[in-house]
């Protein structure tokens, strides 16, 4: 990409080469071709490319990087790119893995509705008040809940 950059420089730098100055008539090069233009015209045109080529530079020593240099024929330089919103894999694990959860909330029993207030984000005290028991007991349910959870997830 520097390569690019000095390049681009450098036909900037020759733009004299477009310009002649003796009959003040002012050339730009669109493909192969040297076309004659006003003045005006080829100096937003040369305006233009200086100021693209300062971005260009600009953005290369802050370590910028655009997808479009990884373009090609068959590949979009965007493709390169992993798709961190799509991955199946863990997405699959994830239910799995919640399935495998409810499940084992399914089988608490009597602790059913502990399970369903503690998954509701409810603290102990407000559990122990709906639930009309101590807040140490609530405490004490929930330790044996988590335990039981791990020992079957393992």
């Amino acid at each position: 990409q520097q390569v690019e950059i000095q390049k681009r420089y450098m036909a900037m730098v020759k733009m004299e080469d477009y310009m002649d100055t003796e009959d003040k008539k002012y050339y730009i090069r669109l493909k192969s071709e040297r076309i004659e233009v006003t003045k005006e015209v080829y100096e937003v045109y040369y305006s233009m490319q200086r100021k693209e080529a300062y971005q260009i530079e600009r953005d290369y020593r802050h370590g910028l990087l655009y997808y479009d240099a990884w373009d090609s024929e068959n590949n979009n330089g965007v493709e390169y790119l992993p798709d961190k919103a799509a991955n199946t894999e863990e997405e699959a694990l994830d239910l799995i893995t919640r399935q495998e959860f409810w499940n084992l909330i399914g089988q608490a029993g009597d602790q059913n509705d502990l399970c369903k207030l503690i998954a509701e984000g409810r603290t102990e005290r407000e559990i122990a008040e709906i639930l009309g028991i101590a807040q140490s007991t609530v405490n004490r349910n929930k330790n044996r809940l988590y335990r039981r959870f791990r020992k079957k997830l393992k």
